[in-house]
């Protein structure tokens, strides 16, 4: 079961700084065309836009130094460039903050007002997920996404000790219709990493690293991701000596 606690990297908020209200707006980008002699408008469907989150609540000292202390503590702290936001243990979103209001009520209270822009339209899980399995060629097999959000997956595939793979290297997701290859050399012992983003909290980051070395010209098709529910997956090619693939999931709220 979930805990609730609100805090920003490792700072506790509600402690010093109390919370009163914790507000949390989606939206989508979305243009609307009317249509020219008509009462109907053409809507597509919008992208998601990134979380916006505001905090307002109190902040108190048992004397003014004290309080002057609290508030510089606060003030540190948003200044960090990106951090962790939480609402509870199990879920959190990558955040910077975009202002901080404050009023004095007496000289050791005042009413303040923090806003912050997240990374992402969803929330992360804490933990995450992966599957490694010795792959066998055109055999579809489930990786199970239980969040609500369509994520990046993140793809590792090693050679076996003893083979050299050569333009033989395939992957799809059959549940979104998206396939990638790898036209290159994958030598004994080497190790092949395609990430859409795992790696950077979910954020689209596209690498393909070979050992460590960028490879991004041997690789054509889609970085892979995963959609709500099961999806089936397949390899396609030369026997390989393990394939692992790795996730985090998102959530709505």
């Amino acid at each position: 079961m979930a805990t609730f606690a609100v805090k920003l990297g490792t700072y506790a908020l509600g402690t010093d700084a109390a919370v009163s209200a914790i507000d949390i707006i989606t939206s989508r980008r979305i243009s609307q065309s009317p249509i020219i002699r008509s009462n109907m408008t053409i809507i597509p469907e919008g992208k998601m836009q990134p979380l916006k989150i505001s905090l307002k609540g109190t902040l108190v000292g048992s004397d003014y130094t004290s309080f002057r202390t609290a508030l510089a503590n606060l003030r540190s702290i948003l200044e960090v460039s990106k951090q962790d936001f939480y609402l509870d243990d199990e879920r959190f979103t990558r955040v910077i903050h975009t202002g901080l209001d404050y009023s004095f009520v007496t000289t050791d209270f005042c009413n303040y007002a923090v806003n912050f822009l997240g990374e992402l339209p969803y929330w992360l899980n804490v933990g995450t997920s992966y599957h490694t399995t010795v792959p066998t060629t055109a055999v579809s097999y489930p990786l199970n996404n239980s969040g609500d959000a369509r994520i990046p997956l993140k793809i590792v595939l090693s050679a076996p000790q003893a083979t050299t793979i050569s333009d033989n290297i395939q992957f799809e997701n059959l549940t979104l219709g998206l396939l990638c290859k790898y036209r290159g050399l994958l030598g004994t012992g080497q190790t092949l990493v395609i990430d859409s983003g795992y790696d950077a909290n979910n954020v689209p980051t596209f690498k393909v690293e070979l050992d460590g070395v960028d490879a991004m010209s041997a690789f054509e098709g889609d970085f892979m991701a995963v959609t709500t529910g099961t999806n089936w997956v397949e390899y396609t090619g030369a026997a390989v000596g393990t394939f692992t693939a790795y996730w985090r999931q998102g959530y709505s709220a």
